[in-house]
């Protein structure tokens, strides 16, 4: 078989949101439903006898969002399971959790509040697939610089998480910074979490944005770096899946600013079919004997009834512009768990 491009979309539910149905225990957050619609559009049939998009989306949770005891919200505007949110599992979509705390009383319990979303949205049997929350994103408490976020999530059972903010470089040695990112560079924040979890500096090898990292500690990234698979020994480390390009689909158009939150426009996604194209010829031409992945972020603000239908005509031209619902497909889709999954598994390597 050959190697195929991995590819998801993902949101983030950031610290700040809380669940938003005023009155009525029955009423969807707007967020959510517009979550929801967007893994349904991009991901079921469009029409009776079509084949279905195929797409999945991966959110990102943090706790106040799901929590059905947030002390910040009254009883009955809490999230109320189950809700719409069970179509982005129904379309093989997953939850994940976000944080921007590594604390392990912190982890643990939004790693808890997330799978216990996931069970109550769809049952305990986890009759979706790799809908589980194994994984977490955001970032870590770096005005504590004894604070060892690695081993913290190693602790909480969480051991995959994607493209990292740049800080997390903070108490590594230069030395082994895949990237080479510098202390000045931190400190600028010029690059935050584009390109995570860093620029890619000229001579740095291209599949070092591809393939995953391997952090057994906040100091010590990558200690096996030749090693593409974990050998036995890096099984409880921290697997960190990067991304290939820019970080949010809002940023992707030349000039736009990556820390905005515009309103998308048709450059922003025609500039998203560049770079999967971009880095599925990086792919083909120097690494397709491992798993690849392209990932982007979208908003949950920018995911509306007016741009609904712009997400599935993308997803088609996303489609057929890499074959996927052919019999030799450039790409397929995969959300965040499974292609974790891949990256762990010695058996797909080579596709």
């Amino acid at each position: 078989m050959a190697a195929t491009l991995k590819l998801t979309l993902m949101s983030h539910v950031e610290e700040r949101e809380h669940w938003d149905a005023p009155d009525d225990p029955h009423k969807d957050d707007p967020n959510a439903i517009d979550i929801a619609h967007l893994a349904t559009i991009v991901g079921a049939a469009v029409g009776a006898h079509a084949v279905p998009r195929g797409a999945k989306v991966s959110v990102q949770f943090d706790r106040p969002y799901l929590d059905q005891n947030d002390p910040d919200v009254p009883a009955l505007e809490r999230y109320p399971p189950p809700t719409s949110l069970s179509w982005v599992l129904e379309n093989e979509g997953n939850f994940w959790c976000h944080s921007h705390s590594a604390t392990y009383n912190h982890l643990q319990s939004t790693h808890t509040c997330v799978s216990s979303a996931v069970a109550a949205e769809i049952g305990t049997t986890y009759a979706y697939g790799e809908s589980h929350s194994a994984g977490r994103s955001g970032g870590a408490n770096m005005n504590d610089a004894t604070l060892d976020w690695a081993s913290i999530s190693a602790a909480a059972g969480i051991l995959r998480m994607n493209g990292s903010v740049l800080n997390f470089y903070a108490t590594t040695a230069e030395s082994l910074r895949p990237y080479g990112v510098s202390n000045a560079d931190i400190q600028q924040g010029a690059f935050f979490h584009d390109a995570a979890p860093g620029p890619l500096y000229e001579g740095a090898p291209t599949t070092m944005r591809q393939r995953p990292f391997y952090i057994d500690t906040a100091s010590v990234w990558d200690a096996n770096i030749d090693c593409i698979y974990p050998h036995t020994d890096q099984l409880g480390s921290i697997m960190m899946i990067p991304n290939p390009g820019r970080y949010a689909l809002h940023a992707l158009a030349e000039g736009r600013s990556a820390a905005s939150e515009e309103a998308l426009t048709i450059d922003d996604f025609k500039a998203a079919m560049t770079e999967i194209w971009t880095t599925y010829e990086q792919m083909a031409a120097h690494q397709s004997s491992i798993t690849n992945v392209w990932y982007v972020h979208i908003q949950p603000g920018q995911i509306n009834a007016a741009d609904i239908g712009t997400f599935g005509a993308w997803v088609d031209s996303i489609n057929e512009m890499m074959a996927v619902h052919t019999g030799s497909p450039k790409a397929v889709w995969k959300n965040f768990n499974e292609i974790a999954s891949l990256y762990t598994n010695p058996s797909s390597f080579n596709w």
